[in-house]
Formats: C-alpha cells, structure tokens, sequence
C-alpha cells in the first residue's frame, strides 16, 4: 500500500489540514502550530500562512509585521509608529494583508492604536486588505469612519456594523450617513448585511435603503427602519433567506405600507412593530 508523503499534498489539502489545527480550541497555542509550519520549508509556507492570516482580530496582527523597531508604544500604553514606512516595507506589508478575508474590529481596539497608525493605515500605496470577504465593526464614533472606508473593498460579501462603545452616539451624523448610503456601490456583491447603529431612525433609513437598493445577492439582512422602495426590492430578490427590520411606526408614520409578498422563500422574518394593530396593518 503506498502513502502519499505530506510534502506531496495539494495546497487546498494542506490548507484544511492547518485550518484543522488552527481552530483546534483545545490547543491554546495553535497560532503559533501554524505559525511554526510556516517556517518548516517551502511546500507549507503558502498554505500555512494563509490560514494564519485568513480571519484577524484587530489592528496587532497587522503591525506585527513590520520592522523590528517601526512600531512602539505610547506613554498612554497605545500602539504607534516611531517613523514613515518606506515602499519596500509596504510591499512586504501588503504579501501579509492580501491574505486576510475577515477582520473584527471593535472600540477596544480602536482606542489601542494612536493617530498615527490611522493615518499609515489611510495612506498605504494600495489597499489596505484587497481580498477582504467579512468585515465586523463594532463602532460608531465618527473620528475612525474615515479608517472604516479604507477598510470597504468590492470584495466584501458580509458586513457588520453596530455600536458597542459607551456612551456610543445618539445622533446620526453626515459622516456616518454618507459612508452607509455609499454601500450599495462600494460593495455591490453583499449576501449579509448586519446593521444596528443608534440614531435617528429616518435619517440611517434613507441611507440603509438606497444601499439596500443596490444590491442583488442578498441572502441575509438585519437592519432598522426600511421604507417601501426597498422593501419593494428585497421582495424581488431570489436570494434572500432571512430579513428582520423595523416598520416605520418607529418614525411617526401613521399609515404603514402593506409589506409586499416575497418572491423568495423565506426561512426567517422578523418585524418590530410599536404595537400589534401596526403590526397587523403592515401585514395587509
């Protein structure tokens, strides 16, 4: 009976071997497992190395790979960066952050890195994470939107946006309204959107829908208020799997629209409702 040598193995094999053992809850140190496959020779580095860089959680992963020496902390204990990055530390930078498909990014993380680190993350020669299939944000301030959009790239097919930062922001700003109703055309392929930013409900609304509008893959939507265009479209979607959102009783309306029928079959749905007559009228 012959056996095939491990070093014979076909990357996509090699691949859910190391992704096997990376998410291995068992062992603590299964990183750095992989992270040491990586190192062995040349048949695992590839592989081994996008495993280790394929779902990241915050913003240290990405600047532990630069130079020795680049990245310092601040009195305040803040990750920062002690001078400008040449060109050829950025391309060894971006053979790293094109292997990342999933970040999650939330205030703690946020609050870790200085001014700085924003701007060189604003400013890299070309985007930050080209190949980025999921993004997670949980923020709402509007002094990281700006690193946000860097972070919003054709690839995207799941995104989160929500608040967890307290006290978080009651009020809609422009900036936050720009960058939702932006969505449509910056990640035209979305099939998961989740998005329960605070505010005034009319205001993220407008901007939520003329995303929604844009896209046509949807399978999953969380969301607040929609109003009766997108709805409209979302009924029209063959995709779509599970939809939750708010009726307009949230913002005054006093006659709800009767909610459309759904061409899709639709396995979850869910409607919060200021009361069960509006309820009840929206169903009509």
């Amino acid at each position: 009976m012959h056996h095939a040598h491990v070093f014979f193995l076909p990357a996509e094999i090699l691949c859910d071997i190391f992704t096997t053992i990376r998410e291995d809850d068992s062992k603590p140190n299964s990183c750095a497992t992989v992270a040491a496959l990586a190192r062995t020779c040349r048949t695992f580095q590839e592989p081994a190395l996008d495993v280790l860089w394929r779902d990241i959680k915050g913003f240290k992963p990405l600047l532990s790979c630069l130079p020795e020496g680049v990245v310092i902390r601040t009195t305040e204990g803040q990750l920062t960066l002690k001078r400008l990055l040449f060109a050829g530390e950025w391309k060894i930078f971006g053979q790293y952050t094109q292997r990342v498909h999933s970040l999650t990014i939330d205030a703690y993380d946020l609050n870790t890195i200085s001014d700085r680190v924003v701007q060189a993350f604003m400013s890299t020669p070309s985007s930050l994470l080209p190949n980025l299939r999921r993004l997670q944000w949980w923020d709402d301030r509007d002094c990281f939107f700006p690193l946000l959009r860097t972070l919003i790239v054709p690839t995207i097919r799941s995104m989160t946006l929500c608040s967890t930062y307290w006290p978080c922001s009651e009020s809609t700003s422009f900036a936050k309204s720009a960058l939702l109703a932006s969505l449509g055309a910056r990640c035209p392929s979305i099939q998961e959107f989740f998005c329960t930013y605070r505010g005034h409900p009319e205001y993220t609304s407008d901007a939520i829908c003329e995303a929604v509008c844009g896209w046509r893959d949807l399978i999953h939507l969380t969301t607040g208020v929609l109003n009766t265009q997108a709805l409209a479209h979302l009924a029209s979607l063959p995709s779509l799997k599970s939809l939750h959102f708010r009726s307009y009783g949230f913002v005054g309306d006093p006659q709800p629209k009767p909610i459309p029928a759904f061409i899709s079959e639709l396995e979850e749905m869910s409607i919060a409702a200021p009361s069960f007559s509006h309820l009840t009228r929206c169903l009509k």
